[in-house]
């Protein structure tokens, strides 16, 4: 496990599912003696966003009749959250006090990207949001949305869950400051769209003309 524990360190995760392959394909061991590397390896799927993987990974684990590890099957209900686009249960899912040291890193990292691409994914979906599904989408509650405040933090959750994240994260989510803005009549969000820079026609033009010469100094 320290060789893995490595990847989790360095959050190489794309290494980290590519060691745990090269283990089942090893000669040298069978997918019974794996046990100890289930959670972690399934872990790495979904934080490379790769659940068609981790899906394969689990009808592996029941063909081999190995579905009696217990952190692996709390990580594959994480999993389904995700597969069924069911993201208020994903965040629930994931506070699981009981992971063990290298998992919890997995989980919290996973937490944080798909919340990050929740946001960006409602914010290209959504000319406006009412609270209740940003909740839902993102995982935090009313006042952390809008300002993602850490002592707001103290007072809605236990401290387990207050210790798990870092300030830094908080001022991440805050997504009034990221943009958004928030009307508490109808408590909707409106996101901060991206901005897309339009091509000026005419800096094609010029990069035609300069291909033209390059072409014409090359024949010379």
């Amino acid at each position: 496990m320290t060789q893995l524990e490595g990847y989790v360190s360095a959050k190489d995760y794309a290494g980290l599912v590519s060691e745990c392959e090269a283990l089942e394909l090893s000669g040298a061991t069978c997918i019974e003696q794996l046990q100890e590397v289930y959670a972690l390896w399934l872990a790495g799927y979904v934080a490379i966003n790769d659940l068609d993987s981790a899906r394969f990974l689990r009808k592996r684990m029941i063909k081999a009749n190995v579905t009696d590890v217990a952190e692996a099957n709390v990580v594959w209900s994480v999993c389904v959250t995700l597969w069924e686009q069911n993201y208020a249960e994903f965040y629930k899912a994931a506070h699981n006090d009981a992971w063990s040291p290298s998992l919890q890193v997995v989980i919290n990292d996973i937490e944080e990207m798909t919340r990050e691409r929740m946001i960006n994914t409602v914010a290209k979906a959504y000319t406006c949001i009412p609270m209740s599904d940003a909740e839902n989408y993102i995982g935090l509650r009313d006042m952390e949305l809008i300002q993602g405040n850490a002592t707001m933090r103290y007072e809605r959750y236990d401290i387990l869950w207050y210790k798990r994240l870092t300030r830094e994260m908080v001022d991440l989510i805050a997504l009034v400051g990221r943009g958004w803005s928030y009307d508490p009549a109808t408590q909707r969000f409106v996101p901060q769209k991206e901005v897309v820079a339009i091509r000026d026609p005419s800096n094609i033009s010029h990069l035609s003309t300069l291909s033209d010469m390059v072409m014409h100094l090359e024949n010379f």
